[in-house]
């Protein structure tokens, strides 16, 4: 897949439950909240940018386009899914919107990997980042099958061990973001705050 055109989608559908004081991507980072630091960031890198959530009217207000999951209350699959489906492009750069230091640099060489493989994926020693990685529509039928068939339950990491994949190493990651922080997302006012000392 050389010089496809690719697009960059959000997935906003978790429910923060463990970020007691809201919503996480609107917690504060510096002078914008998280959701608005990433898309700062994929603006300059992709053409076209949306958010994957059940929250229409809440991150409407971003300016973005934003769509629904098309099979609601399944997970993460299900945000790889819509997102996959409403892509104007062939490829999607997926990324959760709780991660506020996102590297340019490496996403930019992501996207021009040129592979046949459906998922360009971060393989790190303690295992995939699936929320910081490229996929293909190809797979939507895969993951549609996932998500209709009954007690054929799958997590996004145990799909994706399931295909093949363009997995990119930790020594490289780790060239463009040497502490690994490009990769971080947070869960809890703690991490947050840990997140922004370092």
């Amino acid at each position: 897949m050389p010089n496809a055109k690719i697009c960059a989608a959000i997935l906003a559908g978790g429910k923060s439950s463990r970020f007691l004081s809201g919503d996480k991507a609107f917690a504060r980072w510096k002078d914008k909240t998280i959701i608005e630091t990433e898309i700062n960031i994929l603006r300059n890198i992709f053409e076209h940018v949306f958010i994957v959530s059940n929250h229409l009217e809440t991150y409407k207000k971003l300016g973005l386009q934003v769509v629904p999951d098309i099979y609601p209350f399944k997970g993460p699959l299900a945000g790889l899914h819509s997102a996959l489906v409403n892509s104007r492009y062939d490829r999607v750069f997926i990324v959760g919107c709780d991660m506020p230091l996102l590297n340019k640099e490496l996403i930019c060489w992501m996207k021009n990997i040129n592979t046949w493989a459906p998922t360009v994926i971060p393989c790190l020693k303690n295992g995939l980042e699936p929320l910081h990685a490229i996929y293909h529509k190809s797979l939507i039928p895969i993951i549609e099958h996932f998500l209709i068939t009954p007690k054929r339950t799958i997590g996004l990491q145990a799909l994706i061990k399931l295909l093949p994949y363009r997995s990119i190493t930790e020594e490289k990651i780790r060239s463009f973001c040497p502490k690994l922080l490009c990769l971080k997302n947070i869960n809890t006012e703690e991490e947050f705050e840990l997140l922004k000392r370092l």
